[in-house]
């Protein structure tokens, strides 16, 4: 069973371009208790919608940004972004990467992180992937 949080973390997949537009019309039809989640009138537009036509993308995209609370979801991603971090999963560089292109996107509170992703040197990183204990020095 469905409930509104999963469902509104897919819709938001599908913003961040994660799920096709094929994958969400299948979601979708796949399931029915969307309409007790997202209510009748909303339910019907997304199963009526001709997701072969050219505007289906946009109207779709629009239609989840009116639904869901997209900061929810953001929050989630950057702080799994930062957890990430403190695992020893051998991909801090390309984390901290990732928490750069954030920063650059506006997420300025990760000025820091962000500025020592830069500042490292494409050799240092090659350095720092084979010998990890160079990392949290």
């Amino acid at each position: 069973m469905l409930v509104k949080i999963e469902a509104h973390r897919y819709m938001y997949y599908f913003l961040k371009s994660k799920v096709t537009l094929f994958e969400f019309e299948q979601w979708i039809y796949d399931h029915e208790e969307l309409e007790e989640i997202l209510g009748e009138a909303e339910y019907l537009q997304f199963i009526s919608r001709d997701y072969k036509n050219q505007y289906a993308y946009e109207d779709t995209e629009k239609q989840i940004r009116k639904l869901i609370d997209i900061a929810t979801y953001e929050q989630e991603r950057v702080v799994n972004l930062l957890i990430s971090l403190t695992e020893s999963n051998n991909d801090e560089i390309d984390v901290m990467d990732l928490l750069y292109e954030e920063y650059c996107n506006g997420y300025t509170f990760l000025r820091y992180i962000a500025l020592t992703a830069v500042a490292t040197s494409e050799e240092l990183k090659e350095d720092l992937k084979r010998n990890k204990t160079k990392l949290k020095d």
